[in-house]
């Protein structure tokens, strides 16, 4: 067999592989749907159930935020604002600063107001936990991203 072919019989591999990951990972996603909704948790935090078995299941959830900047310094050039101190909660490299953002909705709600107009928040990708008692997982646990 030349280089060539042993090439090609990798490429094909590789294909194939790549193939089934997708399966499994659409019907890991799909088992994450199916769990997640049963285990209540806030919609930033986590909860962790010991069942019956031994098995344990952690969710995970969180939330992103998209904001419009430019809309958010114009906010900021209020007077009334600078003559507090209070400065935008955006990073010199133009990032949101979500911990920022949340300061105002604690601290200044009045100006939270204003700023989340210019925000959208959706919740994260849900993150699910599976440790099975140590008889199933040889030492492993099995946890998605």
């Amino acid at each position: 067999m030349n280089s060539t072919q042993i090439l090609q019989g990798l490429c094909r591999q590789l294909a194939a592989t790549k193939r089934a990951e997708n399966c499994v990972k659409a019907k890991r996603i799909a088992l994450e749907e199916q769990i997640a909704p049963l285990v209540e948790t806030p919609p930033k935090g986590q909860k962790t159930l010991a069942l019956p078995d031994g098995s344990k299941v952690t969710v995970k959830r969180g939330q992103r935020y998209k904001a419009d900047l430019p809309a958010i310094k114009e906010v900021f050039k209020d007077a009334t604002l600078k003559e507090q101190g209070l400065t935008a909660p955006i990073k010199t490299k133009e990032e949101f600063v979500v911990k920022g953002y949340e300061w105002y909705k604690t601290y200044h709600p009045e100006v939270f107001a204003k700023l989340a107009k210019h925000v959208e928040v959706k919740p994260a990708r849900t993150s699910v936990t599976v440790a099975l008692p140590s008889e199933e997982q040889d030492g492993k646990s099995d946890e998605t991203p």
